[in-house]
């Protein structure tokens, strides 16, 4: 009696998998890929940059420590009212004013 039950239960099984099987390709034959068309953009030229500096420009630049986290620029022999945390900080500005 457990064979008969067992058989039933696999061919119930089998038909159900079947189903889903043709289900899922159904629904996959059904639906369409979606194609989206590619615009190709014209590719940007790329131009030098020209550098402006930004506010006054100096011939001599030097950079002067005032103590710990502190430096400050001396252009053409005054101090620049500005603070720097480290030196490289004032080298960049050094390098955007200075001709």
């Amino acid at each position: 009696m457990n064979n008969k039950k067992m058989r039933k239960a696999d061919k119930a099984l089998a038909e159900a998998l079947d189903f889903c099987k043709s289900v899922a390709t159904n629904v996959k034959n059904a639906t369409k890929a979606v194609v989206l068309p590619t615009i190709e953009k014209p590719k940007a030229v790329v131009t030098p940059t020209v550098f402006k500096p930004k506010g006054e420009v100096y011939d001599n630049l030097t950079i002067v420590k005032m103590g710990k986290g502190d430096f400050r620029v001396e252009a053409d022999g005054k101090v620049i009212d500005k603070r720097f945390k480290s030196v490289t900080q004032a080298n960049e500005w050094c390098a955007s004013h200075q001709r």
